[in-house]
């Protein structure tokens, strides 16, 4: 996995260290839009 998702999977872990912040709620579910979408863009990239 590269080292860029492995860092953002890293940030959600420490994010969710605080669930009851409303605010950390949706940065913590933006950042799983972004980490799936990359996901999505490694793997597209990796199948041609």
């Amino acid at each position: 996995m590269p080292t860029i998702l492995c860092q953002l999977e890293a940030v959600l872990r420490f994010l969710s260290n605080d669930p009851g912040d409303p605010n950390m709620q949706a940065c913590r579910d933006g950042l799983r839009q972004a980490i799936a979408a990359l996901k999505r863009h490694i793997q597209a990239g990796s199948s041609r």
